[in-house]
């Protein structure tokens, strides 16, 4: 891959790494450009300021990731009881929110804060997505997978 920099963020070259783009341009909202060759094509655009994000948390030590809820028709997260309720989005690998209704049930199974994505299915979801429970992220490498007590 030939990439050639021009006054770059950050932002805008992880959005071509993410985009994985050929012959594309992708433009900073400061003005910088960089252009990859390999396959594919179209243009990106990255803002600078974008909120990448980065996991703090895994999915372990009773944080669970449920592709399908048993109760309700989306996905599910529970986290471990010695993390408060808090509010819930999802985002995308670029840090961008994903729109999301959800909803807070409480504490339910062995005292874990149990949250439902009732607007989207796992398959709604992009691989690499991150979940954010106020300063508590986890990354979700593919929504369609159940993530628990996974290895540091």
């Amino acid at each position: 891959m030939k990439i050639k920099l021009h006054k770059f963020t950050l932002t805008a070259l992880v959005a071509l790494a993410i985009a994985g783009c050929s012959n594309d341009s992708v433009k900073s909202s400061s003005g910088g450009e960089a252009t990859a060759a390999a396959t594919g094509g179209g243009t990106i655009t990255a803002v600078a300021g974008t909120n990448l994000l980065t996991a703090n948390r895994t999915w372990r030590g009773g944080d669970l990731w449920k592709p399908v809820s048993e109760s309700r028709p989306g996905p599910a997260v529970l986290t471990r009881s010695s993390i408060p309720r808090g509010t819930l989005t999802l985002h995308r690998a670029d840090g961008s929110v994903i729109p999301t209704k959800v909803e807070v049930r409480g504490r339910t199974n062995g005292d874990r804060e149990t949250y439902f994505i009732l607007n989207l299915k796992a398959s709604d979801i992009p691989r690499n997505s991150f979940v954010k429970i106020d300063k508590n992220i986890w990354i979700v490498k593919n929504p369609k997978r159940r993530y628990e007590n996974l290895p540091q």
